[in-house]
């Protein structure tokens, strides 16, 4: 039989573990409460950052995108001069994938896989109650399109590299202006505002000229960098040689 010390002792042992469960019963409540804050800055983060892809990269890859078919002279006029931009990456992602510039279509394609992204890291951290599965699943779509997002900024840097020497960034009126006045593309394309968008690029699609970005010197003896219609032979030269003031 049982002694009353040990009946007494058991007992006591057992209200311990009963403490002692309801400790970390409370302590795991409060690291569960701790997570979707955790989580939830994670999240504050990685949008912050799919905000500056959005704004910076994607804006930045549709402008110099042009430039990149022009200093290699010889280009058609509707991957270059008459390249439309695009707000959202949706509507960018077919019309730069459909005339090669594949390096801004894969920017494009980024910002609608971090759309994705947001979604994913809703199911991160661990939370009681969640499956195994569907936390695996997540937490690799995360570090997948993460991955993906990372590589894209390496192939961005490199691409960047090619570009002409640009004096001025094109991202103003004002600084697209300073290459193309006074050049023959502009005397071509006299009148033309009066047209509707489709009219005007059919005309300038029946010009069948192919346009290039080069080095001109002025009257004066003055370097100027042009975007115009591509010279004759004789001054094609200077095209090539464009390379020589990057």
């Amino acid at each position: 039989m049982l002694s009353v010390e040990s009946i007494k002792h058991r007992s006591c042992s057992l209200q311990q573990l009963r403490l002692r469960g309801q400790a970390g019963g409370s302590l795991s409540r409060s690291w569960a409460s701790l997570f979707p804050i955790i989580g939830g800055d994670f999240s504050e983060v990685c949008f912050s950052y799919y905000s500056v892809v959005c704004i910076l990269i994607y804006t930045d890859a549709q402008t110099f995108a042009p430039y990149i078919d022009l200093g290699r002279g010889s280009s058609n006029p509707d991957a270059t001069i008459l390249l439309k931009r695009h707000s959202i990456p949706l509507t960018a992602f077919f019309p730069l994938l459909w005339y090669c510039h594949y390096t801004p279509a894969s920017v494009a394609f980024i910002g609608l896989i971090a759309e994705l992204l947001i979604v994913a890291l809703s199911g991160l951290p661990y939370r009681p109650g969640q499956q195994r599965g569907e936390f695996l699943f997540w937490g690799i779509t995360s570090l997948t399109i993460l991955t993906i997002m990372l590589v894209q900024l390496i192939s961005i840097s490199i691409w960047r590299r090619k570009l002409p020497h640009l004096p001025r960034a094109p991202e103003s009126i004002a600084a697209v202006m300073t290459y193309v006045a006074g050049t023959s593309m502009t005397r071509d394309f006299n009148g033309l505002e009066q047209l509707k968008r489709h009219e005007r690029d059919q005309a300038i699609r029946d010009l069948e000229k192919s346009y290039a970005y080069w080095w001109r010197r002025e009257e004066d003896g003055r370097i100027r960098w042009i975007v115009d219609e591509v010279p004759g032979s004789k001054n094609r030269a200077l095209i090539d040689g464009a390379s020589d003031f990057s």
